[in-house]
């Protein structure tokens, strides 16, 4: 991303209502699967300034890693007062023994235009151990590729087909697929689509800013109804796609 963009992340990441309703889908996701992991090392591959490794200090049970290719962003994690272990590299060539993990999130990484997403998801298995979990999250709809696109270094945007041919091309098993910021797709695609003429220009910014703290509550509200679907079933459209994936383990090997 642009620099600038990191800055802009850790002023408002904690409260800004997209980034927490991702944190609460996280949270519905792990939390049933706790028991199932096969170790107790986990790896946000692509950290940002730090909110999720903040969350998931919540699992005493976790050794938390976090690795990013941004410098500034690592600096912005190590400001929240996070001790893990923290590493600047790509996730295209983790610096990390193979099956260490039991757990990587990676959230909004793949798409970048440094990112090599074949290398990073072989990257991903070699790391996990047998029976460990990928969560990801990745933007959807290659139509509303806008500025905001540009000003975060997306490259790509993907749709459930293409995600579920990745998944299982690097090995893994799917467990679960599902779009989300469904209840607010029509207001924010009309948005990107009236900004995607824009999208030549070099000088361009992301949608991420300060909000109105109303319309804040409001919009997290709202992804909240989304979130009680969410329990039950998967949503077929949406801004976001989310993965769950798990590395097969031998025989006998899971629990």
């Amino acid at each position: 991303m642009e620099e600038i963009e990191y800055d802009k992340m850790f002023q408002v990441e904690d409260n800004y209502f997209w980034y927490r309703n991702l944190r609460a889908v996280i949270d519905t996701t792990l939390k049933p699967i706790i028991d199932k992991l096969p170790g107790n090392c986990v790896l946000d591959g692509g950290c940002g300034t730090g909110a999720l490794l903040s969350y998931l200090k919540q699992f005493p049970q976790f050794r938390i890693f976090g690795l990013d290719y941004s410098f500034r962003a690592l600096n912005f994690t190590r400001q929240r007062r996070n001790d893990f272990p923290l590493a600047q590299g790509s996730v295209s060539t983790l610096p990390y023994k193979a099956e260490t993990f039991t757990l990587i999130t990676s959230m909004d990484v793949l798409q970048h235009e440094a990112v090599d997403q074949d290398k990073a998801l072989a990257e991903f298995q070699r790391v996990l151990l047998p029976g460990g979990y990928l969560l990801m999250n990745l933007p959807a709809n290659r139509h509303l590729f806008s500025s905001h696109d540009v000003a975060v270094k997306t490259v790509r945007r993907y749709n459930r087909k293409e995600v579920v041919g990745l998944i299982r091309q690097s090995g893994f098993e799917m467990i679960r697929i599902t779009h989300w910021n469904t209840v607010l797709f029509p207001w924010l695609a009309l948005i990107r689509l009236i900004k995607k003429g824009k999208a030549h220009k070099v000088n361009v910014e992301s949608d991420l800013g300060k909000i109105n703290p109303l319309v804040n509550c409001f919009l997290y509200g709202l992804l909240g109804l989304e979130r009680l679907f969410l329990h039950v079933g998967n949503f077929p459209f949406g801004l976001s796609v989310f993965v769950v994936a798990r590395k097969p383990a031998p025989a006998g090997c899971g629990r």
